[in-house]
């Protein structure tokens, strides 16, 4: 079918049916051996197998483009063994098709225990189609099996607020938030594991005891850190503020927000290099104005006008319209979550937000690059909402706060045998 005819098996996605199959029988495989784990890698290589074979026919039958040299030979063939190729009228059809095979099979080598190489195939499906957040998902994983908390933690969040959101992530983050929630932060730890223990507690609306200058310390780090700050806006975007309770997480997150923004503006103000990593992170601090309110310091202010004249020299002196684009290869373009902003972010559109003169214009959500409107069991199409407005719930308890805060965007849901940790 996909020599046949590439466009339509796209567009029905038959490229997941095909992976679906391909997974029932290795499973079936599996139980028949009784979990032998001779069978286990013979199956697995046989899947390999399909996999590679099926993008080869794809390729050598249609002209794919390339999506980079880093991507291994045995998936695309070499230029100079094509044939006669049929053209290929949506690229957004080969973007999806590469991304789900590089996606399994970096699936396929993280169940035969080879994490390095699955973590570059992840690395390299998330590339080419950053709005999916099944491959987000995956790296959160692999993370997580190779100890990294706080990055499994990024990497979840970035998949439950992807442009195709992977609800299942939820789950990760509730196993980490647990595992974290009920840490003494009264003793030493590294900061990274810190950070995940406040956050847990803002998260089920427990006490930090400290806050003040805990919170300060965190946030020396959080301020430069989207590892920190893209989970931080997931958490914020669930809480309510009803009662007292509830009013100390929503207080203990501002208080985070604001110190990391402050320490923010100073480093980017002092050290005169404005990287886009923090041009983005500036933006992103700017996506809950509420946190922002009422911050009366009169460095901030002076940094805040230093920072935009800083920029808009920068414009003046080349006011070419690429150098106004700030680039964007972590793919923030497709994290939902709070406000949105214009993309690609610019450098004019920061100056307008900082001096608090922007208004709100047309936002044309450019995701549409990317083919996302078919789903399978495990996804969903819609979007994370814009954060609703806070209504206020006095008649409510503690004890259904504090429930409110275990359940809040958690729901269970039915996970897909593909995206969990898998026996293999």
């Amino acid at each position: 079918m996909f020599v046949a005819d590439f466009e339509t098996s796209m567009s029905k996605r038959l490229d997941v049916k095909f992976w679906n199959k391909l997974k029932s029988m290795m499973d079936e495989m599996r139980k028949a051996s009784e979990k032998d784990k001779v069978v286990d890698l013979n199956v697995q290589n046989l899947a390999l197998g399909f996999l590679s074979d099926l993008s080869l026919l794809v390729h050598s039958n249609y002209e794919i483009p390339n999506f980079g040299e880093e991507i291994s030979s045995q998936l695309t063939w070499t230029p100079c063994t094509y044939g006669k190729r049929k053209p290929v009228k949506s690229k957004t059809h080969c973007r999806v098709f590469m991304a789900y095979i590089l996606l399994r099979m970096g699936d396929l080598m993280r169940y035969k225990e080879i994490y390095p190489k699955a973590k570059k195939f992840y690395e390299q499906s998330c590339r080419i189609n950053p709005a999916d957040g099944a491959v987000w998902n995956q790296l959160g994983l692999i993370s997580v099996l190779s100890a990294k908390l706080l990055e499994s933690t990024y990497f979840h969040t970035r998949a439950l607020h992807a442009t195709l959101e992977f609800p299942a992530a939820s789950g990760s983050l509730t196993s980490i938030f647990k595992k974290f929630a009920n840490r003494d932060i009264s003793k030493p730890m590294p900061i990274n594991e810190l950070y995940l223990a406040c956050l847990a507690k803002i998260h089920f609306l427990l006490e930090i005891e400290n806050s003040t200058e805990i919170l300060q310390k965190i946030s020396e780090k959080a301020a430069t850190s989207k590892e920190m700050l893209i989970p931080l806006m997931s958490v914020y975007e669930h809480l309510e503020d009803g009662t007292e309770i509830e009013q100390r997480a929503v207080q203990y997150v501002t208080t985070l927000w604001q110190n990391s923004y402050k320490i923010l503006l100073k480093t980017m103000v002092d050290e005169d290099e404005h990287l886009p990593e923090n041009l983005h992170l500036l933006a992103f601090y700017h996506s809950a104005p509420k946190l922002l309110e009422n911050f009366d310091d009169s460095e901030v202010s002076e940094n805040i006008w230093d920072l935009s004249e800083t920029l808009k020299n920068c414009l003046e002196m080349n006011p070419e319209p690429s150098n106004d684009v700030i680039p964007d290869p972590d793919g923030f373009k497709y994290f939902k979550c709070l406000e949105k902003h214009q993309y690609p972010i610019k450098k004019s559109y920061l100056i307008r937000i900082l001096r608090g003169d922007y208004l709100e214009e047309s936002l044309h959500d450019e995701s549409s690059e990317f083919d996302t409107s078919t789903t399978t069991s495990n996804s969903s199409p819609t979007k994370s909402p814009r954060k609703a407005p806070r209504v206020p719930h006095p008649e409510s308890s503690d004890e259904e706060c504090l429930q409110r805060g275990r359940r809040r965007g958690r729901a269970v849901l039915n996970e897909s045998v593909d995206s969990d940790e898998e026996d293999f």
